[in-house]
């Protein structure tokens, strides 16, 4: 069985549920010590960062999304996959 050894979670606040529960309720379901963080990319960063050769970094919750929802109606634009491959090429100079 492979278990995490760390996760890294990151939640809108915006979402009606307060991050931290929604941190603690993976916490709980995964087992694994938890790093929360409210910023996305700094939340992609620190994953990337942390990982060593032979993990791999899970990033889910955004789906297709193509923002993400701020307060009182603002949105930002917003693409996982492009953030993950500017931080990686960030990592590599």
């Amino acid at each position: 069985e492979i278990r995490p050894q760390f996760v890294v979670c990151q939640a809108q606040r915006s979402a009606g549920e307060r991050h931290t529960i929604v941190c603690a309720g993976i916490s709980g379901a995964v087992g694994a010590a938890i790093i929360e963080i409210i910023d996305r990319r700094e939340a992609i960063t620190t994953a990337l960062a942390r990982a060593k050769p032979g993990d791999f970094v899970l990033i889910t919750g955004k789906g297709t999304d193509p923002c993400i929802c701020g307060p009182n109606g603002t949105q930002i634009p917003w693409d996982d996959a492009s953030v993950v491959r500017e931080e990686i090429a960030k990592m590599k100079k």
